[in-house]
């Protein structure tokens, strides 16, 4: 007898990452048999939105705020992050909102118009096109702590830092097996816009 199959997903089906996010939330909360009203979940997801940097990418922003980088680098923030979630990051998180010259509001980039998620080809297109790089991807530098983002970034030509904060080097598998691996690994945002900026 032919084996059955049985495939679940969810793509295809989208839904604004604040619900994901919501409903994961939730979902963590049940596994630890929390209950939480809508107060108390209300206020963590608002607390979500205003998380602040990490101090590596506080030193990234300072160094991209210099002149000298200024004139050299164009940075935007890239997200899965719906519109609502970024503009609420940008304004409550006290290093980003210090950061507007480096990052105004045209260079927050969210894939929500786009209805899919990173790793998807798709977003790494857009954002090339959004940067004016649509004919020379390679020109551009994602960086991320994420190794899906980071693997998804090189497979759609883009270069790829790495942030390994926890200083145990790459260990992606799927990445390995695939040459999807990050251009250069780095410990913080800081050393990644430094080198980039270097080899600029």
């Amino acid at each position: 007898m032919p084996e059955t199959i049985i495939a679940f997903d969810l793509y295809d089906r989208y839904q604004s990452f604040s619900n994901v996010t919501r409903w994961s939330f939730r979902q963590a909360t049940a596994e630890l048999g929390l209950d939480l009203g809508p107060t108390e979940e209300e206020r963590v997801m608002n607390a979500y939105n205003g998380l602040d940097t990490f101090p590596d990418a506080d030193a990234g922003l300072g160094i991209l705020a210099t002149k000298k980088e200024a004139e050299s680098v164009s940075a935007y923030v890239f997200s899965n992050g719906d519109s609502s979630m970024l503009a609420s990051s940008m304004s409550t998180s006290p290093a980003l909102a210090n950061a507007s010259s480096v990052l105004p509001a045209a260079k927050v980039i969210s894939v929500e118009p786009l209805r899919v998620f990173k790793p998807h080809p798709s977003v790494y297109d857009y954002l090339v096109g959004v940067a004016g790089k649509k004919d020379s991807p390679g020109d551009v530098w994602l960086v991320s702590s994420n190794p899906f983002d980071v693997c998804g970034a090189v497979a759609a030509g883009l270069r790829s830092a790495w942030v390994d904060r926890a200083g145990r080097g790459w260990l992606d598998g799927l990445a390995n097996g695939t040459g999807n691996n990050p251009t250069m690994v780095v410990s913080g945002v800081d050393e990644a816009v430094k080198k980039i900026t270097q080899a600029s």
